[in-house]
C-alpha cells in the first residue's frame, strides 16, 4: 500500500480566549478535537461540513499556519508538527496553499510577476529576464498570456485572479495544495473552469489536493475521498461515490438532504428529515456523541460514550453507534 502523503493523526486545536470578569474563566474553543486524516500522492480528499466545525482551522494545521495543542503531521514521512520555523522553510516547498478570496489574498501593490515571483526569489537566485520567463511559464499553465505579467490584481477578473493564485502555489512545484474553499467566492461558469484547471493540473504535475468545501456538487465532481466533519471531529470518511450513493451517518445524511438538487422528488430526498436548529458551540459541546441534540435516532445510549471513527470496511469508516 502507497504510504500516504500528508498524514493527520490525532490533531488537536483549542483556541482559549482571554478572561473577561476575575469570577468568570471561559471555556476553551475546540475548534479541531482529534483529528485523523491522510491524504495519498495524487489524490483529492475534500472536507465538508457546516460553517464553525472546523475545516479552515484543519487546513491552517496542515499547513503549520497554526501550532497544535496536540497531535501529529506528517509530510512524505516527516513530523513537523514541532518542527521550528526555520526547519519548515524547505518543507513549505513541498505543501502550498490556495484560498478563497483571490482579491485578499494577493498583494495590491505588486505586478503579477512579482506576486507569482516571490516564492521563486525566496529559495532561488534568479536574474529579473529568466524570473519573467519562468512566470510566463506559469502563466500559461493556468490559461492565461503573458501579456498579464506587468498587470496589477485590480486589472484582471476574479476568476484571473484566482487563476494567478493558483500559479503562485505552483511556482515552487510543490506535492500538495490545501485549497481552503478556492471556488466559493466565484461565479458557477468560473467555478466550471478553475475546477477543470485543477483537474488538469492534477493529471500533469500529480498534485494532491486537500479540498476544504461546502458545496456537495462541487465535491461530487471533484474529490477522490470525502470526510465530513462535525463540532471539531470527522464522523464520516468514504469514496466520493460511495459516500453520494447512501451515507451512513445521520449528520451526512442531512447535508446530503439540504443540498441543492434539479428534481427534489426522483432524488428521494423529500423524504429525508433535515436537522433542527443550529450546531451546539464549539466550547460548550454535548456529552458522549456531539451530534446526539441533533440526531433524528439518537438513544439515551448517545448521551453516555462519544463514538469513535471505526472501519466499516476497507473504504469506509463511520462514528455512530447506531450505523451501519
Amino acid at each position: 500500500m502507497t504510504p500516504p502523503l500528508l498524514a493527520l493523526d490525532g490533531l488537536v486545536k483549542h483556541f482559549r480566549p482571554r478572561r473577561g470578569l476575575r469570577w468568570h474563566r471561559p471555556r476553551p474553543l475546540r475548534a479541531v478535537d482529534g483529528v485523523s486524516l491522510a491524504v495519498g500522492p495524487s489524490e483529492t480528499v475534500a472536507v465538508v461540513g457546516e460553517s464553525g466545525c472546523g475545516k479552515s482551522t484543519l487546513a491552517r494545521l496542515a499547513l503549520r499556519l497554526l501550532d497544535p495543542d496536540a497531535g501529529s503531521i506528517r509530510l512524505d514521512g516527516h513530523e513537523i508538527a514541532g518542527v521550528t520555523q526555520s526547519d519548515l522553510r524547505p518543507i513549505r516547498r513541498r505543501i502550498q496553499a490556495v484560498f478563497q478570496d483571490p482579491a485578499a489574498s494577493l498583494n495590491p501593490r505588486l505586478r503579477i510577476v512579482d506576486l507569482i515571483g516571490e516564492p521563486i526569489r525566496n529559495y532561488e537566485a534568479i536574474r529579473r529576464p529568466a524570473l519573467r520567463e519562468r512566470v510566463a511559464g506559469l502563466l500559461g499553465d493556468v490559461g492565461l498570456d503573458a501579456e498579464h505579467l506587468d498587470r496589477f490584481p485590480h486589472e484582471i477578473s476574479g476568476g484571473q485572479r484566482q487563476r494567478i493564485g493558483i500559479a503562485r502555489a505552483l511556482a515552487l512545484d510543490p506535492a500538495l495544495l490545501v485549497l481552503d474553499e478556492a471556488v466559493s467566492a466565484l461565479d458557477v461558469s468560473i467555478q466550471a473552469q478553475i475546477l477543470n484547471l485543477l483537474m488538469d493540473l492534477q493529471d500533469e504535475r500529480r498534485i494532491a489536493y486537500l479540498f476544504i468545501a461546502h458545496d456537495l456538487s462541487v465535491v461530487e465532481h471533484f474529490a477522490d475521498r470525502v470526510a465530513v466533519m462535525y463540532l471539531g471531529r470527522i464522523v464520516e470518511t468514504a469514496p466520493v461515490a460511495d459516500l453520494f450513493a447512501g451515507a451512513l451517518h445521520p449528520y451526512t445524511e442531512a447535508l446530503l438532504a439540504a443540498a441543492p438538487t434539479p428534481d427534489p422528488a426522483r432524488s428521494g430526498l423529500t423524504r429525508r428529515r433535515l436537522l433542527k436548529g443550529d450546531p451546539p458551540s464549539p466550547s460548550a459541546i454535548p456529552s458522549g456523541c456531539r451530534f446526539r441534540t441533533r440526531c433524528p435516532i439518537a438513544q439515551p445510549l448517545c448521551a453516555e460514550r462519544d463514538p469513535a471513527l471505526l472501519p466499516v470496511d476497507d473504504t469506509r469508516a463511520v462514528a455512530c453507534h447506531l450505523r451501519p
